[in-house]
């Protein structure tokens, strides 16, 4: 069973979640916790660590989607506007957004973990 209050502290909508799984908590849990197998932040650092622009924005807009049908919100929110940033060609604006996008993520990652243990 998630808990809220806990799911709260990490930026994760619970009733966002649970709109998006139709009420099924089991299910909404199972693809939370499949999130950090997800390669869209990896590939994303990747990119921006090449300094492809357009890879930078294929893979913030495709963790961007992830968050949002996960009501990761924190996490959404920073991959979104990196993502705008790559989407209007301005490399360095997008990777500014790195170490925040990077904090909540690991965060998260963190978090699901301590839920899988």
């Amino acid at each position: 069973m998630l808990d809220q209050a806990e799911l709260a502290k990490h930026d994760i909508n619970y009733d966002a979640g649970m709109n998006r799984f139709m009420g099924k908590e089991a299910l909404f849990e199972r693809f939370l916790l499949k999130f950090p197998s997800d390669p869209s932040y990896d590939a994303l650092v990747k990119a921006i660590e090449a300094g492809d622009c357009s890879e930078a924005f294929s893979q913030a807009h495709t963790l961007k989607g992830v968050t949002a049908n996960l009501a990761l919100d924190g996490l959404f929110k920073v991959a979104d506007q990196a993502t705008e940033a790559f989407r209007a060609g301005d490399f360095e604006a997008g990777k500014a957004f790195l170490p925040q996008i990077t904090d909540r993520y690991n965060d998260v990652i963190a978090f699901l973990k301590g839920i899988q243990a």
